[in-house]
């Protein structure tokens, strides 16, 4: 009984400390979508896919919504975490994409897994992440794993 007290006395003080000390990870994502028909529509959202089971995914950024009248997309999403990265050695974004960009022109999901994985330093700096993809989007539906260009400090 002691020992499960001091844990949740050593885990309560590491939330605590991090809450009021827990770094700013900040990041931009530059998103082109390509689409093989004309007149698409988006509606796109990154997040932090968590380890654990009861911590739910983290919201990076808004959903950006958006229509296009051309085969071409390209927007850039801002966002930022803080606090329960601490025992995450990197963040597993993957993007929520809502797209028209079928025959039928219905709306269908694909959830796009960001490579490489976004290193989380142990420091207490505050950390910047750069995110360009360049994404053919035509009829993509499903889990997908997609290799972009990842630049960090």
């Amino acid at each position: 009984m002691h020992k499960t007290i001091f844990f949740c006395v050593v885990v309560s003080c590491l939330l605590v400390s991090n809450v009021f000390c827990g770094t700013e990870y900040h990041f931009e994502f530059y998103t082109r979508f390509i689409c093989n028909r004309p007149g698409f529509e988006v509606k796109a959202q990154f997040f932090d896919t968590d380890e654990f089971y009861f911590n739910g995914d983290d919201q990076i950024t808004e959903q950006h919504v958006e229509k296009s009248l051309s085969g071409k997309m390209f927007f850039k999403e801002k966002g930022m975490l803080t606090g329960d990265e601490w025992l995450s050695d990197y963040f597993n974004v993957k993007m929520v994409l809502y797209h028209t960009c079928n025959p039928e022109g219905k709306e269908q999901q694909a959830d796009v897994h960001l490579e490489p994985l976004f290193d989380i330093p142990k420091s207490s700096y505050t950390k910047y992440y750069q995110y360009h993809m360049v994404l053919d989007i035509t009829d993509l539906e499903g889990e997908k794993t997609y290799r972009g260009h990842l630049a960090q400090n």
